[in-house]
């Protein structure tokens, strides 16, 4: 009876083994449980690199050093032809190496497998292997061009490593022992592999061997079978990484709760490759994860249903339903506290360009805050370097910049705050005085690209100089932010963009009636530096100009009339219509092509600029 069970599945057993190679030897056995997935020993991977037969002793990064000096190599028995079948360059999986603290290890084909080549389950049935007979198929000392097959009895799970004794049979056959080592083990019993033979008696007590005791072990199904899952879900969801990318950290949080907030400041999972295979050991967590994936895919109208399918398979029938409506309830919570947090949060990239005196190229600090409601620039939080100076020396050769090489580095700061970014940005630039008329807002947000960094984003200009040569004034300067903050209205004096004395004088009379004014404006022609010194030196945080003069149509008066909370927003679909009639052939005429902004934030400069004592004077 056991022959006939085996005999339907023999083809497909043996279609599924390959031979591990240490140089020219045969070093142990494999078998395909995928489409380019393979199951091995963790020691005979770590022979064939030649790091030594104790797994235990190696670690994954040590195995992935070792691959980047020579390759490890496999071939298939179904090619008929043994050693000299064609070898086929293998990748291990560094997540599931050791998986389970076991002997365990997958690698990856970097090639497709020949056509006689299949792949073979583990079977999950739930019964006991106590008395069941066993046949395995693999490649001792000597066997390495054809193989040897045994078959023998299990026996009882050893209580200390969870492992199965398996002893061949007394009056024929052979011994489990080196060579055989990462083949999988049919039960002749049930029909179908139970496990994957994995040490000799004499790899596990010497004293134990003798010629008539034939004694190894396997590891069995139920410890396998968690790795095999874990790799039919890399494999379905590799399609939809860059859609999954935004909610598979929230997957994890909901599937494993206690001490995962890996959103947050604990960042030990990078990938979620490596959530799943936290997740696939413990008992349900994984199956929870994969529940939540699917409604995300559900809501993102992606294709789901190869996932849904192995999600079946995983659970019963009246576990489904509870399964998917408890993941559908909780990411329709998270989507909309998420909505709702859209809406109050402001992610900010401060883009610092300092300059020296009598020097005509520049340094560049840059950093992104996600949210400032959580920003502190005093005690420096919340906020996420992307650059000093000596960083992006390495990275452009240089640590000085020309005005062209700072759009560079600033195109590279949006292109790397993009892949992190879930809110609408706004970009900070920090200028002296003299480089305020830089026309930032007509760069391009990709290097030849046609879409302009004012017309994508909210763009404001910011005075670098308020903490340096005119700390003196950041008194006035918090004064007079507090001011329109609280009251939510702004006082605009009109400014002539070349005397500095009215200016002082303007807003002093306001200031001496208790009438705070916050908004400088030049409408008639560009500032000039001495312009914005006074600016600086009266503490006023708000600047409007035209880098062009109007006598029709549009004037700054008229953008600047209405509630100033918007105006970085005004300001850029102003910039977006400028552009379009830019685009239809209708010339530079349009004020979005030339407005400059000053919106100083003191609450939103550089980390550490500010020095509390000197605030406390002011």
């Amino acid at each position: 009876m056991s022959d006939q069970l085996f005999a339907p599945a023999a083809a497909k057993y043996g279609n599924a083994i390959v031979r591990f190679y240490q140089g020219s030897s045969v070093a142990g056995t494999g078998f395909r449980i995928s489409d380019r997935y393979i199951m091995t020993c963790a020691h005979v991977v770590s022979q064939c690199l030649g790091l030594g037969k104790d797994p235990e002793k190696v670690s994954a990064e040590q195995v992935q050093e070792k691959l980047s000096e020579k390759s490890l190599e496999i071939n298939f028995a179904c090619d008929g032809k043994g050693k000299e079948a064609p070898k086929f360059e293998v990748e291990v999986i560094s997540q599931l190496w050791r998986w389970d603290n076991e002997d365990i290890a997958i690698v990856r084909l970097k090639r497709d497998p020949p056509s006689g080549s299949v792949e073979i389950e583990i079977d999950t049935v739930q019964e006991s292997y106590l008395k069941h007979d066993f046949y395995v198929y693999g490649f001792p000392d000597g066997h390495g061009e054809t193989g040897l097959e045994t078959t023998g009895e299990m026996l009882c799970e050893n209580i200390a490593n969870k492992r199965i004794q398996i002893e061949g049979k007394k009056d024929q056959g052979v011994s489990i022992r080196p060579g055989y080592s990462g083949a999988p083990v049919w039960d002749l019993t049930i029909g179908g592999v139970r496990g994957m033979a994995v040490a000799s008696v004499k790899e596990e007590d010497e004293a134990l061997e003798t010629q008539k005791v034939k004694i190894g072990f396997m590891i069995p199904a139920d410890r396998l079978n968690p790795a095999v899952k874990v790799i039919q879900l890399f494999e379905l969801l590799f399609p939809h990484e860059k859609q999954l990318e935004n909610h598979w950290k929230d997957a994890y949080n909901w599937a494993e709760p206690v001490g995962s907030s890996i959103g947050g400041t604990d960042t030990s999972l990078k990938t979620w490759q490596e959530a799943i295979v936290q997740l696939f050991q413990l008992p349900t967590a994984g199956i929870k994860f994969v529940a939540y994936l699917i409604v995300v895919l559900q809501d993102l109208e992606r294709s789901y249903l190869l996932l849904e399918q192995w999600f079946r398979t995983q659970v019963s029938e009246q576990d489904y339903p509870s399964q998917i409506n408890s993941a559908r309830e909780k990411y329709s919570a998270l989507k909309a506290s998420k909505a709702q947090k859209v809406q109050t949060q402001s992610s900010h990239l401060l883009f610092w360009v300092e300059s020296d005196l009598n020097q005509s190229d520049y340094t560049v600090k840059a950093y992104f805050i996600p949210d400032s409601s959580d920003y502190d620039a005093e005690a420096p939080s919340g906020f996420k370097p992307l650059g000093t100076g000596e960083d992006f020396a390495k990275q452009f050769h240089s640590d000085r910049f020309s005005k062209e090489q700072v759009k560079q580095v600033l195109q590279d700061c949006l292109k790397r705050v993009g892949k992190v970014c879930e809110t609408e940005l706004r970009i900070d630039i920090f200028l002296t005085e003299s480089d305020c008329n830089w026309e930032v807002d007509l760069w391009e947000v990709v290097q030849n690209g046609s879409t302009l960094i004012g017309c994508k984003y909210d763009l404001v200009l910011r005075l670098e100089n308020r903490w340096k040569t005119h700390s003196a004034f950041i008194g006035d300067w918090r004064k007079r932010w507090n001011y329109i903050t609280e009251k939510e209205e702004v006082r605009w004096i009109c400014g002539d963009g070349k005397k500095r004395r009215k200016i002082l004088q303007a807003f002093a009379e306001l200031d001496h009636q208790d009438q705070y004014a916050a908004g400088l404006v030049f409408s008639e022609e560009q500032p000039s530096v001495t312009a914005f010194q006074a600016a600086l030196e009266a503490g006023v945080p708000l600047i409007l100009w035209s880098r062009q003069t109007f006598p029709k149509g549009s004037t700054v008066q008229e953008i600047c009339a209405n509630n100033h909370l918007n105006l970085p927003q005004r300001i850029k679909a102003q910039r977006q219509i400028g552009d379009d009639q830019w685009d239809e052939g209708n010339g530079d005429d349009h004020i979005g092509r030339h407005l400059g902004l000053i919106w100083d934030d003191i609450n939103l400069v550089p980390p550490g600029v500010l020095d509390p004592e000197m605030l406390a004077v002011n």
